[in-house]
């Protein structure tokens, strides 16, 4: 996992920042009670590692993909 995610740091911090700079500007425009923001940081967190997840699994996928490609019948 750790090998994948330094292979996409680029993408990671992408997200990140975007994560970031949307939650401030939305913190500031719909003023978010305390329990909303919490929601709100848990909704993120969820969909976040479910992306993580889903990326590292297709990236795998793809390894095997190739591996069985190169292996001969028989």
């Amino acid at each position: 996992m750790l090998k994948f995610l330094h292979q996409n740091a680029i993408t990671v911090a992408i997200s990140l920042s975007f994560f970031t700079f949307g939650y401030v500007l939305g913190k500031g425009a719909f003023d978010l009670t305390p329990e909303q923001e919490v929601t709100v940081l848990l909704a993120s967190a969820v969909c976040g590692i479910e992306i993580l997840m889903w990326s590292y699994s297709s990236a795998r996928r793809t390894v095997l993909r190739r591996r069985l490609s190169l292996q001969p019948l028989g």
